[in-house]
């Protein structure tokens, strides 16, 4: 075949057409994470300038946060007992006996997240960042060793974010 570059002759190999293609692929998804990040910014400040106290409910996933959202907020948000049923963050105004608040449904907390996935989720968990009150929410009918895992996880992912203890509450609800 003489001297032709590369194997079986010219032209590149497949790999670096597929490597091209995959960093493509990351700078694409990179810009969107950062146009969600500074969207979700703009309606952070938003809310701020409206003067309404922001009220977050969190915790590990599957906690009921959802179906407390939709007793509160009269919505019907979907709900599912599976992990990560809720993928985004929703808010709405809700009166709490006179008193107006915004009201946040976040995403789930989960042991041990891959470094990858920490990125792409904290966009929705910087609403807690933000909030005035964080309800912490805990599902009760988990056995002791499953509730305390589930609890220290939940309160390293408060350290790691940096929000303080006294910007949250613990509430163990359990809603039928």
């Amino acid at each position: 075949m003489g001297e032709q570059i590369g194997f079986y002759g010219g032209g590149e190999y497949a790999i670096e057409a597929y490597y091209r293609h995959m960093m493509r692929r990351i700078a694409h998804i990179r810009r969107e994470l950062n146009a969600i990040k500074r969207r979700r910014e703009m309606l952070v400040v938003r809310r701020k300038d409206y003067g309404l106290p922001q009220v977050a409910l969190t915790g590990y996933t599957s906690a009921g946060k959802t179906t407390l959202f939709n007793r509160l907020a009269r919505e019907s948000k979907y709900v599912d007992g599976k992990p990560f049923a809720t993928l985004d963050t929703y808010s709405r105004l809700v009166n709490f006996n006179g008193l107006n608040a915004i009201l946040t449904d976040t995403i789930g907390f989960i042991d041990d997240l891959p470094p990858l996935l920490i990125e792409s989720f904290y966009a929705t968990i910087a609403e807690v960042l933000n909030a005035d009150l964080v309800l912490f929410m805990i599902d009760v009918s988990d056995d002791y060793q499953e509730f305390s895992r589930k609890f220290m996880s939940s309160i390293k992912i408060f350290n790691d974010l940096g929000i303080p203890r006294t910007r949250y509450c613990l509430s163990s609800i359990r809603l039928i």
